[in-house]
């Protein structure tokens, strides 16, 4: 049962790795395409309008990237506890998992959603933000 129940639950930890792996490179792919666009939309002064465009996509990749991330961070939690819960007594194999914050039994949810999968597009909302002030503040400026 335990060899069964580990290889399981190891496949569910995959399947959440893969899932935010794929997000994150979505959201590189999507980021630096905007932001390579930033650079010359910026060159012309009468695209503020496409800026502001650029800024609002960019970060709503961001936030939907985002929400995505946590949904699987939730989902991987859930996965802890329930290994955590149902993992035999008698097991000395490795956790399903190299590494996850705190102890079994009492997984640290915050420790997870700081990490960088969550962090980073936390990041590109505020950098798209930022454009969007800097557009907005020098809009018919020079």
């Amino acid at each position: 049962m335990s060899e069964e129940f580990y290889e399981k639950m190891r496949e569910q930890v995959k399947h959440e790795d893969k899932v935010v792996r794929d997000r994150m490179v979505w959201m590189g792919a999507f980021q630096g395409a905007l932001f390579g666009s930033l650079v010359f939309a910026w060159q012309n002064k009468d695209s503020n309008w496409l800026v502001v465009v650029f800024s609002v996509l960019g970060a709503f990749i961001a936030a939907n990237i985002f929400l995505s991330i946590v949904a699987s961070t939730l989902a991987l939690q859930n996965i802890l506890k329930e290994w955590d819960r149902r993992k035999p007594k008698d097991y000395s194999g490795p956790d399903i998992i190299s590494y996850a914050p705190g102890s079994p039994g009492s997984r640290r949810l915050w420790a997870m959603l700081l990490a960088p999968w969550c962090m980073i597009p936390l990041s590109f909302i505020a950098a798209w933000a930022c454009v969007f002030w800097i557009n907005y503040t020098t809009w018919g400026r020079g």
